[in-house]
This record gives structure tokens, sequence and C-alpha cells, in this order.
């Protein structure tokens, strides 16, 4: 896995304005199995005229951007089976990292920016596996890993799934974002960046849902959504858990 300069200017954008949003889905198979996605969202900047314009710019000041700042089309698939043994084996579970990869994803034409983590998963036991361990691998990984986004920051707690039978449990979050703790003048300036950021969680079930308790859900035929403010997730504040019951 490569650094691109997509990822410089990601962290620009993100220092420079609170036009993000986070989008997390789970996709459950009737088997237990499924697809854990969790997205940074920046797609507002390319949208905005001024804020793509500063992006050029931020790249154009890189040697390596020069070229994407002229064309600002790229999309960059980096599976981590790619990491050596050593570092997929952190954890005790190797073969779990083959079904992980980060896409990358600039295009000026589409109007879209954003960095995914996806995640094939073979039980919901497994996404809790994959949180606590994430930073630990990207850590390792080192330069063969990607700039920006490690989603461990964004659920600094991680997430869990519970499934027992037909009944999906989102657990409790353990923690919150250390750099939102402080009350040092970077931790303001962060709160006020993520202040109308949103996290949205999508659930994708294999039968009709018929009860939820998971707060401000809402719920269409097998799917339930729900929205929350970004900042009060990151600092653990707000209560995400609860039960989806399918058919």
């Amino acid at each position: 896995m490569k650094k691109t300069p997509l990822l410089l200017a990601a962290l620009v954008a993100l220092l420079s304005t609170g036009c993000f949003d986070v989008f997390e889905k789970i996709q459950l198979n009737a088997n237990g199995s499924g697809v854990y996605s969790l997205k940074l969202d920046l797609s507002k900047l390319i949208s905005d005229e001024f804020m793509k314009q500063m992006m050029k710019e931020s790249l154009a000041e890189n040697p390596e951007g020069s070229a994407l700042a002229e064309n600002m089309e790229l999309d960059t698939l980096m599976p981590f089976s790619s990491l050596p043994d050593s570092v997929r084996a952190i954890g005790g579970k190797p073969e779990l990292w083959n079904r992980v990869e980060m896409r990358m994803r600039l295009s000026e034409k589409s109007s879209e920016f954003y960095t995914e983590l996806n995640f094939q998963f073979k039980n919901t036991d497994e996404i809790a596996f994959m949180y606590e361990n994430l930073a630990s691998i990207m850590e390792a990984g080192g330069e063969e890993m990607p700039m920006g986004m490690n989603p461990a920051t964004i659920l600094p707690g991680g997430t869990g799934f519970e499934l027992d039978k037909k009944v999906l449990t989102r657990l409790p979050s353990k923690g919150s974002a250390e750099e939102l703790a402080s009350d040092d003048e970077q931790a303001a300036m962060l709160k006020m960046m993520l202040g109308e950021a949103t996290f949205t969680s999508t659930y994708d079930l294999p039968g009709m849902v018929f009860k939820v308790t998971l707060p401000g859900a809402k719920t269409e035929k097998n799917k339930v959504t729900a929205s929350y403010p970004l900042l009060s997730v990151m600092e653990g504040k707000e209560k995400m858990e609860g039960t989806i019951r399918f058919k």
C-alpha cells in the first residue's frame, strides 16, 4: 500500500473546514456474515468552488500532488492482505485482515471525495475484534499504510455487535477520543469543526424489521437508519446501543 497525495489533501481539508459526514453501514446476511463499512465523506468540499480551489492549491504546493491538482481524479484500493505477515498476525487472527480494505476516491467530475473502510465479516463478533486491533495494525503497517482516516479515531471506543438468532444488538461504546478530552486550544478548534458533522448508521437486515430500540432510529421494511452528531459520538456521549428484531 502506498501513501497518496489524496490523503494529504484530505488532511488539509479537515483542518480547514467541518464540511464532512461519516456513514456507517452493516449489511447482514441470513447466516450471520456480512459487510461492515465506515465512510468519511468529504464530497461537500468538491461541490464548493472555494474549498475545491483551496484543495488544488494545497496539492500544487506538494511535488507529489501537482499532477493531481491539475486532474483531480483518483481511485485507490488498498487491501490489508498486502501487509506483511508479521503485521497481519497482530491480535492472532491474520486471515481476518485479508477481508479488510480501504478505498480512497477523489473525482471532480462526479463530485466525490471520500475514504472508506470495508470489512467482510464471517460473524458479528469479528467487527469488535477488527476495531480493537485496527490502530495497532495501521501503526505497525507504517509506510505501507495510507495516511489520513483511521476509523479507530472516529469510533475511538470501537463498536461491537451481537447476533442471537434474529436479534441484532449494538453494544455500548467503550471510550472516547483522547484529543477531544483535553481543554487545550487544539481540542476546542476540533470541537468547533465537528459542530455540524453527522454520523449516520444504516442497518440492512435479512428480514423485515418489527421492533427497534436504537435511539432515534427510523425503520423502512428491512432497513434501519439512525443519525447522531459526530462530536457526541467521538466524545462517547451519544447513546447508540440497542436492539433490532427482524423476521
